[in-house]
């Protein structure tokens, strides 16, 4: 018998490495080998819709980590053995499994230490599919699902066919390495524009002080960081939307806040204008390639201020921690 790295469904399961990862999987669920022992899994639905939610099939007695969002810029770590402990919004599932043998078992005279050496692991990654993202979660049946959405009730789909990515590996740093780079250039991300917010805190004789700078960088390039004593530094990575031949932007957030972009909570574009929803208050931060015409915050006119060197837009949110309406026009 060949066994292949693969994964590939039999028989009503999953297998990797012709070990079972996943037992009862649907009949509509497919996979899609692409490189170097590397697939996606998807399925297929008999409706349109913008969120569908699959069945990939039944975990269990399977050690796991997962990473799921517990608020929108934040990720916790959890370990389990079964799919009904997988939360909601995981963004990342690695499983520990043990390699068997042609026949399907280990022999019972071998020692402990060859079936601790058989083992491999799996990581399953749900992906942006277009203008489709997935996220993975367990049922109290141990059955792993997808949700698969567009957030936008009138972008829909009945197939989601390259929703999660699953790779395999005996190293599961390396395999996370190895995996990111190949998914990035499948789904066209490699090489893309990007900007760095740079935020740099330094203590100093009980008192902090705030130095912030902005950087654009392409995602292939890597950042040198030293840091001295009391001393760190934190990145806030925010993708570059082009507007058009001349505009370019990307929402930072609050630039005092440790967590800047999570004060973005919306944000849009439409005819030249840059619509933003903020939660918070303090000094608001967005790189743009130009210098805007007006701000408004709330529907009311707001000064701002640009930094030509680096694109740097501010303007001051004043008030309590509610919603904030920001609209910036060029």
């Amino acid at each position: 018998m060949t066994i292949t790295a693969i994964p590939v469904i039999k028989n009503g399961c999953l297998m990797v490495r012709g070990k079972v990862v996943l037992t009862g999987v649907p009949d509509n669920v497919v996979v899609s080998p692409t490189s170097a022992g590397s697939a996606f899994i998807g399925a297929n639905s008999t409706t349109l819709s913008s969120r569908h939610v699959f069945n990939l099939g039944v975990l269990e007695d399977c050690k796991f980590m997962c990473l799921f969002l517990a608020k929108i810029w934040w990720m916790i770590p959890r370990v389990g053995k079964s799919a009904s402990e997988i939360p909601m919004e995981t963004q990342m599932l690695l499983l520990e499994a043990g390699e068997e043998s042609l026949v399907g078992v280990v022999d019972d005279d071998s020692p402990t230490e060859l079936a601790n050496d058989n083992k491999f692991y799996v990581l399953v990654l749900p992906v942006l599919d277009g203008a489709f993202r997935a996220t993975l979660q367990g049922t109290p049946s141990n059955e792993l699902q997808f949700c698969y959405e567009s957030g936008d009730p009138e972008v829909q789909t009945s197939q989601a066919l390259e929703g999660v990515f699953v790779n395999s590996g005996d190293n599961p740093f390396e395999l996370i390495k190895d995996s990111i780079k190949p998914l990035l250039i499948w789904i066209g991300l490699d090489g893309a524009h990007g900007m760095l917010f740079t935020l740099k805190l330094v203590q100093m004789e009980s008192k902090r002080v705030f130095r912030g700078s902005v950087s654009r960088v392409p995602k292939s390039k890597t950042l040198e960081v030293t840091l001295g004593v009391l001393q760190c530094e934190i990145f806030t990575l925010s993708p570059v939307k082009v507007l058009n031949d001349n505009i370019q932007f990307a929402p930072i957030g609050l630039i005092h806040m440790y967590n800047s972009g999570g004060a973005v909570e919306e944000c849009s574009f439409k005819d030249g204008v840059v619509r933003m929803k903020a939660r918070g208050w303090g000094l608001f931060g967005a790189y743009s390639s130009v210098k805007p015409s007006s701000c408004k915050v709330d529907s009311k006119d707001e000064d701002f201020s640009y930094r030509s060197e680096d694109g740097l837009v501010t303007v001051n949110l004043q008030g309590e921690s509610s919603f904030k309406e920001i609209e910036i026009a060029f």
